[in-house]
């Protein structure tokens, strides 16, 4: 006769380990440190300033917020405290259209749609510079169409914070193509760290990593065509005005 305790004992659902069980207590808190980076410099995107109808200081006014929010998201990862500051300075040039474009479109996602609306330099419907910018230089709206096919896949992944930071660190290191060996090093291991947490959260044989992570080679493209658009934008406006 089995006892009552045991009988109870062997009822009693299976206890589910956490994600943060299953992955090295050191790697899971690099992880907290990237996801707090993120959430404190570039989850919520500021709105191009409103208060001027000086187009070309309101659009380079969010530009440096853009490039000093993706290097203060550099500073805070301890894994970057080693590279020298010429270094974090290019990786920040070279990587921040990347890095900001994928926090457009996680926001957009956030809205529960692909919103066809939102524009590079985020500005806001109602600002006095949003139909200017829109007619002159109609690229910086267009963007949400270039990016329709990796918006569909963030859709269906539903990233959470961490996988999203991980993600952008990646953005930031695998660009350019003269690396120093350091960040070479520092890339892999986030390719390893986010595959990790991916296999731990959503199974081993998931395919959700590949899919992710295919998609960094489009986002630099398209940061290559932004900053051929800039340097026309800021070539053309004065003259625009």
């Amino acid at each position: 006769m089995i006892e009552t305790d045991s009988f109870f004992q062997f009822l009693e659902p299976p206890v589910v380990s956490s994600v943060e069980d299953k992955l090295d207590s050191e790697v899971f808190q690099q992880i907290l440190k990237i996801e707090n980076a993120y959430i404190s410099q570039l989850k919520e995107l500021p709105i191009c300033s409103n208060e001027t109808n000086d187009v070309w200081m309101a659009c380079t006014s969010q530009l440096n917020e853009y490039s000093n929010r993706v290097r203060d998201f550099i500073d805070r990862i301890p894994n970057f405290n080693s590279i020298h500051f010429i270094e974090k300075t290019s990786l920040t040039h070279l990587s921040t259209h990347s890095v900001i474009l994928m926090c457009l479109c996680i926001h957009s996602l956030r809205l529960r749609t692909i919103n066809t609306n939102w524009n590079y330099f985020n500005i806001s419907s109602n600002s006095s510079i949003n139909q200017y910018v829109q007619e002159r230089f109609p690229f910086f709206f267009e963007l949400n169409r270039l990016t329709y096919s990796f918006q569909k896949e963030l859709q269906i992944l539903e990233l959470d914070d961490k996988e999203i930071s991980l993600m952008l660190t990646l953005l930031i290191t695998s660009i350019g193509n003269d690396k120093l060996k350091e960040i070479e090093n520092i890339e892999e291991e986030f390719f390893s760290i986010l595959y990790d947490y991916m296999a731990v959260k959503r199974g081993i044989d998931n395919k959700d990593y590949f899919i992710l992570t295919i998609q960094i080679p489009l986002l630099h493209r398209i940061n290559n065509l932004i900053s051929t658009n800039i340097s026309n934008f800021k070539v053309s406006l004065p003259y625009e005005i």
